[in-house]
């Protein structure tokens, strides 16, 4: 029996040993992880492979992006590839990727994302596609990345869980050169490309600055077919068209695209008269988001117009008001005059009113 004891109290003793070893090189394993959300320049430039720019890269696509969801999403950020995840792959965790992202960006500002959604899509209202499950004591975000179209209106909302104050004061820079104040603003850009959207926040919190990114394609879109019944449209582009901030012209008639008309990429759209209310074959697609310059400038031509023609009028006491001063109507300038000259100058401005609208409706 004493042979037996000594034999199960030395088999008991190194286990016990290599229990404890094991679970001490657990520990220390996990104690070593680089947590990648977390972890700040100098920690992140520990990791074999990731230098100073690289580390910086990261830190700037979490804060961006918000917090990392699986280690291979670090894949993601510029100049880091296969072989490089690979070399750090059994070095680094998310951690809780729950938790939103705050960050520095320098000047004072403190940065506060919500995880930008995946998913990008072309509605026109800024609200997530998703509701987002991030639970913040003060958060402040640009929304989501965006997609759009040249001259299309889109919609930007400040989201946050302060209290609507005077004292809040919210700046949007749209990147390209354009600048807005409010919680809730629209902005149309002229170009196509990828712009960053920064959001600055001033409030009795303390100030936050949140960015998200923009996608400006150029439209495509064409008119296949066209009768007095319906009409046919066709997205030529590799990417969905949201409609809305565009219209069809038949003459003197006009439909305005509702916001979220969305055309699938290399799809087609059918609509009828009925809905539409235009009867002519003959039609054109133009943008109607023009800026309150060129607005102006129209308003301003037709009261020149008008003013010309009612100067040049005779007053008839069996006239009607409307003819004594001239009436604008659509695209059509009506005025009552019986001389040559009157004519003459009625002709004229209908001739330039034309011009006007045929340079503002069909630029692009």
């Amino acid at each position: 029996m004493r042979f037996f004891d000594k034999t199960f109290f030395k088999f008991l003793l190194v286990f016990v040993l290599i229990l404890a070893i094991s679970l001490a090189v657990i520990n220390y394993a996990s104690a070593a992880l680089v947590n990648i959300n977390t972890a700040s320049q100098t920690e992140l430039e520990t990791l074999n492979g990731i230098g100073p720019s690289k580390a910086q890269a990261i830190i700037d696509y979490r804060n961006t992006n918000g917090s990392f969801k699986k280690i291979e999403d670090i894949k993601n950020v510029s100049g880091i590839g296969d072989v490089t995840y690979n070399n750090i792959k059994d070095y680094i965790t998310v951690g809780d990727s729950s938790a939103a992202t705050v960050g520095g960006t320098g000047g004072g500002f403190t940065t506060v994302n919500y995880s930008l959604q995946p998913t990008i899509s072309t509605h026109y209202s800024s609200s997530p596609a998703t509701s987002s499950t991030s639970e913040l004591n003060i958060s402040v975000s640009a929304g989501r990345e965006r997609l759009s179209s040249v001259k299309s209106p889109i919609e930007f909302k400040a989201e946050t869980n302060l209290l609507d104050s005077r004292e809040n004061s919210f700046r949007w820079n749209f990147g390209d050169g354009g600048l807005s104040y409010g919680k809730l603003v629209t902005h149309a850009y002229e170009y196509p490309g990828e712009y960053v959207v920064v959001l600055n926040a001033s409030t009795p919190k303390g100030n936050f600055v949140s960015r998200t990114k923009v996608t400006i394609i150029e439209p495509e879109v064409s008119i296949v077919y066209a009768d007095s019944e319906k009409v046919q449209l066709k997205n030529d582009s590799t990417y969905e068209i949201n409609l809305y901030g565009k219209a069809l012209v038949a003459g003197e008639e006009t439909y305005i695209f509702p916001p979220d008309t969305i055309l699938s990429a290399k799809q087609t759209l059918f609509l009828s008269s009925a809905v539409t209310g235009l009867k002519s074959g003959n039609m054109a697609v133009i943008n109607t988001g023009e800026k309150d310059k060129e607005i102006s400038r129209i308003q301003n031509e037709l009261s020149r117009l008008e003013n010309q023609l009612a100067s040049m009028q005779k007053p008839d006491a069996t006239a009607s008001v409307a003819q004594q001063r001239g009436v604008v109507q659509g695209v059509t300038i009506v005025a009552a005059t019986t001389t040559a000259t009157e004519t003459q100058v009625a002709a004229a401005a209908k001739s330039g009113w034309f011009a006007t609208l045929k340079k503002f409706f069909l630029r692009k």
